[in-house]
């Protein structure tokens, strides 16, 4: 229901789960505070009426609470999170930077697919693009509440870094 009503170009989000309530009765458990809000940019409907989809991230969002509906999926309000401006040159060469790491990253099989999703993305974009398959649920958090892209680009490149650091120790063994 919920990629159905998002087709018509509806923005949507999914909240991580505070840690250690997945359990919690009523199937309800509470959310995190920050999340991103994004849009289907295209989609596909498989043979059995599951759909896979591109989501195409708009804004970086704060619950404020939620809100009670007849869908089978939560509903809350959030506020837009502002970014402080910063130096979009500097800003597009760690993105450049990054995409080249994490492309690096990714088994010789999917890089080249891989180099050409990311290759459409601004340059400036691609550190909050790809944070949310770099970071822990409490980075992404840490993540989501900074205001300042650089800061956030520098986290992303940071743990860029540290994989690209496993991955050539690994090598080594």
């Amino acid at each position: 229901q919920l990629v159905q009503d998002c087709l018509s170009g509806l923005p949507f989000s999914i909240p991580q789960i505070q840690p250690g309530t997945e359990d919690q009765a009523a199937g309800s458990p509470p959310l995190l505070p920050y999340a991103s809000v994004g849009e289907i940019a295209a989609h596909r409907r498989l043979d059995d009426g599951r759909f896979n989809i591109l989501v195409q991230p708009l804004a970086r969002i704060q619950l404020l609470q939620e809100l009670s509906g007849d869908t089978l999926y939560r509903v809350a309000e959030a506020q837009v999170l502002e970014d402080i401006p910063t130096d979009s040159g500097l800003l597009s060469r760690m993105g450049n930077q990054a995409r080249g790491l994490f492309i690096g990253l990714i088994p010789a099989s999917g890089q080249a697919s891989v180099a050409q999703g990311l290759a459409q993305v601004p340059a400036d974009r691609v550190p909050d693009l790809i944070s949310g398959s770099l970071l822990n649920d409490q980075e992404k958090q840490v993540f989501l509440a900074e205001n300042n892209p650089m800061e956030r680009a520098h986290m992303v490149y940071q743990r860029l870094i540290e994989r690209r650091a496993e991955q050539l120790q690994a090598a080594e063994s």
